[in-house]
């Protein structure tokens, strides 16, 4: 059940839903310095047979006072985006919004995003590009629309959202290096050694999709941060079939992870797609909630808590922000109280341009009737 709650989608079916008449539809796309920020759409503009029930939003990222040769990329793909959907400006359906970097204030781009929804008649499907978005930016701006789902207004706003992902189609030398600074949870913006030190009980899902410097940074405070004695942790890894040669050269270079997993009786799951890893981090979520309950109603008195690393390919972070208010709503709904965070890097910036080129585009759809769906009463007694 739970590996359905972002589920991924053909996206024939995305460019069916485009083209064909039917329920409206919102794009969201942030162009940035990297080939594959404006692949989506280049790929979405010739299925748009109706632009009467279609609309864009484009995301201008810009650092104030900055004008490096980033910036002016950026600012080229910015235009090339808002060329291809031109023919939309004069019915006002096309929207330029900028998010200055790195506060990433998302009202205005929200407020507009609502303003748009309203303008197609409501009962909108949602497309948001999150190949290049800045993974803080990806959290804000679904937390924001997800939350807003919620409300009845909200409910009649957005119909579906999805997201799409490209892959890139090859990474620099050194892009490793581009990740620094220590790491935080989203929510509480406490560091990983505080809200080690805080819990009682201790459930952590990890990816090691990512860089050397993320997954490998928090397996390590986990193991050396003395865990408290009801600890369970696993690492998920990643050997994308698309990508197996690049993939299995990143693992190659955080063996000594794997090694050190066997000695602190870490669980590593071993998968061949991102849906694979995705799936599991739902089914860590649920495990951890019930573990907690029985925790609580046994008598412990410590703090449960569940941090999800879900590092690497963006769809994968963005299932741990989902995992994460599905936690924290489950353990609410229990009467239960409980930490839960989504762990992140924080003081990091780009000084390459990370990826080249575009790979596969992948669709993903998150359910958001199933998203705080409870568990069955009989896996919890």
């Amino acid at each position: 059940m739970t590996g359905s709650i972002l589920g991924e989608i053909d996206v024939r079916a995305v460019e069916e839903l485009v083209a064909e008449g039917g329920a409206p539809v919102l794009f969201v796309v942030a162009p940035n310095f990297e080939d594959r920020s404006v692949y989506s759409a280049e790929w979405m503009s010739p299925h748009v047979s109706d632009s009467s029930r279609f609309a864009v939003q484009v995301l201008w990222l810009q650092t104030p006072g900055v004008d490096d040769i980033f910036d002016q990329i950026k600012a080229d793909n910015r235009d090339a985006v808002s060329t291809i959907f031109r023919r939309l400006k004069e019915k006002n359906r096309l929207e330029v919004t900028r998010i200055d970097l790195p506060a990433a204030d998302v009202n205005t781009p929200l407020a507009r995003c609502r303003s748009l929804a309203d303008g197609l008649g409501g009962g909108v499907t949602l497309v948001l590009d999150i190949s290049s978005l800045p993974r803080t930016l990806v959290r804000h701006l679904l937390d924001g629309f997800i939350r807003e789902r919620s409300e009845a207004s909200g409910l009649q706003r957005y119909a579906r959202i999805i997201c799409l992902y490209t892959s890139a189609g090859d990474y620099p030398v050194g892009a490793d290096s581009d990740m620094i600074g220590g790491v935080i949870g989203y929510f509480t913006k406490k560091n990983i050694h505080s809200l080690i030190s805080d819990a009682g009980v201790l459930d952590a899902a990890v990816s090691l999709a990512g860089t050397g410097h993320d997954s490998a940074q928090t397996l390590d405070a986990l193991w050396e941060h003395g865990l408290p004695a009801r600890t369970s942790i696993s690492g998920l890894v990643l050997l994308n079939r698309e990508n197996f040669v690049y993939s299995y050269k990143r693992l190659a270079h955080t063996a000594w992870v794997l090694n050190r997993a066997r000695q602190y009786d870490t669980e590593v799951i071993y998968s061949f797609e991102i849906a694979d890893v995705v799936r599991h981090v739902f089914e860590r979520t649920d495990l951890a909630v019930r573990s907690h309950r029985e925790y609580r109603l046994s008598g412990g008195e410590g703090m449960p808590t569940f941090l999800i690393g879900g590092f690497g390919p963006k769809p994968i972070g963005l299932a741990a922000l989902l995992a994460g208010m599905r936690y924290r709503r489950l353990m609410e709904s229990l009467n239960l109280v409980a930490t839960v965070d989504v762990l992140q890097v924080r003081g990091w910036q780009y000084t390459t341009r990370y990826s080249h080129g575009s790979g596969s585009l992948k669709a993903f759809e998150i359910a958001l009737e199933k998203l705080y769906e409870p568990l069955a009463l009989d896996d919890l007694d």
